[in-house]
């Protein structure tokens, strides 16, 4: 897991209207695919997304460029559990966050894969910036009233 804090202004944002304006306008995709890449470079990482995905090393970093962001359809507090689509909070205790709010990610390389493979799952705390990123092979849990809404690929800053 690796945490990255930046230049930040805090921002109370309004989910149902805001999210996608917020990562379009805040470098956040950017620093994420920056976090993530860092976290691929470790030999055991790379041999799991080229066994899923049946790349070669040298094409893995248009794995991760490819892969689909989606959001949490409404904030995350910080006594928030969050847990994966298996029930479990133990892989997604290290995305914790000290502010008031925050942003769940999902950021998927293989989004037409069948049930278990590597993505992964970050926190953005509204408050200080810090992008909290975590791989792990389930998305996180959904409920009635915190939905994954696709957003788009993940790209190198331009």
């Amino acid at each position: 897991m690796n945490a990255i804090k930046t230049n930040w202004t805090p921002e109370k944002i309004d989910p149902a209207l805001a999210i996608p304006q917020l990562l379009d306008s805040r470098e956040i995709l950017s620093r994420l695919y920056d976090n993530i890449r860092e976290q691929s470079r470790s030999d055991a990482m790379q041999q799991e997304l080229a066994r899923v995905s049946k790349a070669s090393d040298k094409s893995m970093l248009r794995v991760i460029e490819g892969s689909l962001v989606s959001f949490a359809n409404s904030v995350v507090l910080p006594h928030d559990e969050l847990r994966d689509a298996m029930g479990r909070w133990e892989p997604l205790k290290e995305l914790r966050f000290a502010g008031s709010q925050g942003l769940l990610l999902l950021v998927d390389p293989f989004p037409r894969a069948n049930w278990a493979h590597p993505c992964w799952i970050a926190t953005l705390d509204l408050d200080s910036g810090e992008l909290r990123c975590t791989l792990n092979d389930f998305p996180p849990q959904e409920s009635p009233t915190r939905r994954l809404v696709p957003f788009g690929p993940l790209r190198q800053s331009e």
